[in-house]
Parts: structure tokens; sequence; C-alpha cells
């Protein structure tokens, strides 16, 4: 690379047709604002547990899944996390959730579209059904006042206009305030997030919930849950980045 990294704060490159973190002119303009080689330096989760996205190891198979999720399956079928929480992908999330980032929103989202097109055309224990419907993880509403933004959509939005899947943005709701789930682990969260989320009715529909971070999958259990006893046939997690195990808790 013939220059460092460097982070850009604006949408000066997108502008401009170069690459959002060496900002070294593209070659062809493609979804995805990268350069060949500041996409290939990624923190992509490659192995990982086809269930829940827990990183494993480099000699898992494609449809392995993780000893939790082989022992408690959860609620939902199927997790799309292409990236790892960290470097500069927890940069980018940081940036969506607490400046607006737009940049970031777009670029996490295309991410996630070009692996969700990647994972279609692999093996068939590996692919990855097309929902009907996505929904993004819903804020409460006095987080939603204070933040402005709920980065979820942000994030669905690339999804849903490549894919050509509809986004219900008010599909979900949450009817309860929570405590901050930062430092709690899986079993707390869960009794966290109890009776935390409604839903509108389903018709038997598949339906993606949308996420910017998975950590213990206490928030995205709770929600699919929530989706298939309001009528959902089938929830899928797309999620952009996956915390390893030693920033998280093992499992879902």
């Amino acid at each position: 690379m013939s220059q460092p990294f460097r982070v850009l704060s604006s949408t000066a490159a997108l502008l401009s047709g170069a690459c959002v973190l060496c900002d070294q002119p593209l070659a062809i303009q493609g979804s995805v604002d990268l350069c060949q080689s500041c996409s290939a330096a990624l923190p992509y989760n490659q192995h990982c547990c086809l269930r829940c996205a827990l990183p494993l190891s480099t000699a898992a198979l494609p449809s392995s899944v993780c000893e939790t999720c082989g022992r408690d399956p959860p609620p939902f079928s199927l997790t799309l996390a292409p990236l790892l929480y960290e470097g500069f992908a927890q940069l980018w999330v940081r940036r969506l959730k607490e400046r607006f980032g737009l940049m970031e929103g777009r670029l996490l989202g295309n991410l996630m579209v070009e692996a969700f097109l990647e994972r279609q055309a692999g093996t068939f224990a590996g692919r990855v059904p097309l929902p009907e419907v996505l929904v993004p993880v819903p804020l409460a509403a006095s987080r939603l006042i204070r933040r402005g933004h709920n980065q979820s959509i942000a994030l669905a939005k690339p999804l849903s206009s490549r894919l050509g899947v509809p986004l219900r943005r008010l599909a979900v709701q949450r009817i309860r305030r929570t405590a901050t789930q930062r430092g709690l682990g899986r079993t707390r969260r869960l009794s966290n997030l109890e009776g935390a989320f409604r839903s509108r009715p389903w018709r038997g529909e598949r339906i993606a919930i949308v996420d910017d971070v998975m950590t213990t999958g206490a928030t995205v259990s709770r929600l699919a849950a929530t989706l298939l006893d309001a009528g959902a046939r089938e929830v899928l997690v797309f999620c952009a980045t996956r915390t390893a195990p030693a920033q998280g808790t093992h499992g879902y």
C-alpha cells in the first residue's frame, strides 16, 4: 500500500471516488468504497458458527456450529456477520452510533450485502436464504431522541435497496426501556430484555433482523422469539460485526 491508513471523517472520499481508508483513487467505482488492499486488510469473520457467527478455529468446516448452538439452539436459524468487532470495523460502528456516520452506515451495509451474495454462491450448507422482510433492531424512544437516529436502519437501507427486500422500520417496537447491556453476561442480558419488544402480527414470513454488533446474542434472541411468537416462519440475523470470544461471552 503506497500510503498508511488514515481515517476520513467526512464523505469526501465517497464523492471523489476514493478509498475511504487510504484515499487512493478507485480504479473501479463499486458498491464498497474500498481499494483492494484496504478491503483485504479488514478483520473478516471467516471461520465462524453457522448459527450465531461466533468465531471458531480456522479448521472449522463451513457448516460448523459452536458448542452452545449445538446444545441449545437459539430462536434464529442463521447469522450473517461479515466482520469482527475490531480495528476499523469497530471504529465504523462507533461512529455510526455516536456521530450519525452516513459513510460508515453505507460501507458496513454494503459489506453485509457482499457477504450475503458470496454466501448465496457458496456451498448449500453455508448459503443464506433471501429474507422476505428486514426488521431493524428498535431503540427505546428516549435513546432514539438522544441519539437522533437508529443505526440499524442505516445498515438496513443498502440491504433493502440492493437485495430488493422491504424494510419495515416500525414493525417492532421497544416498549420498555432497559438498562445498558454493556458489561453484562448473556443470562443477565436476557433477563434485562424480558418483555422489551412488541411486534406487529406476521403471516409466515422469513424475517432478517438487522443490527450493528453481536456480542452474546441476547438482544437478537429476544427479538427473534418475539417475531416467531407473532407469526414469523423463520428468523435470520444480519449483523455488521461480531465480537470475538475474548471480547464477549462464549456462545451466542
